[in-house]
């Protein structure tokens, strides 16, 4: 997925730490299923994600009509490749991170909604 990487953080710099450890935390997410076995979240703790999201349909796809598994299962056909995520920028370090990010993938499977053969991100 090194096609569309723009940003290459120095090793050990913040940027490079917040992009591996949101990395992490949505490799648990897709593929864990107790929060006990995740190494980014503490499960005693209450964890909070606060994404801003852009609620608009996007090309057929709905994610206030979405559950977690359709979610999953769309994203997982569309990008059969993965759905990278990449940190531009990182305006503030822990505890509490705030980072802009984008997703990216090559379309590559179904989709509800037109667009074959797009890079999407």
């Amino acid at each position: 997925m090194e096609l569309c990487i723009c940003q290459i953080w120095p090793p050990g710099s913040l940027e490079e730490e917040v992009q591996n450890l949101v990395k992490t935390w949505e490799m648990e997410l897709f593929h864990k299923a107790n929060l006990d076995d995740f190494k980014t979240l503490d499960p005693n703790k209450k964890e909070r994600h606060n994404p801003v999201r852009n609620r608009q349909t996007w090309r057929g796809y709905n994610p206030d009509k979405e559950a977690s598994e359709s979610s999953h299962k769309a994203f997982t056909t569309t990008f059969p490749r993965g759905f990278a995520l990449e940190i531009f920028q990182v305006y503030s370090g822990p505890p509490e991170i705030v980072y802009k990010f984008r997703h990216w993938g090559l379309h590559g499977g179904a989709f509800p909604g037109p667009c074959s053969g797009w890079r999407i991100g």
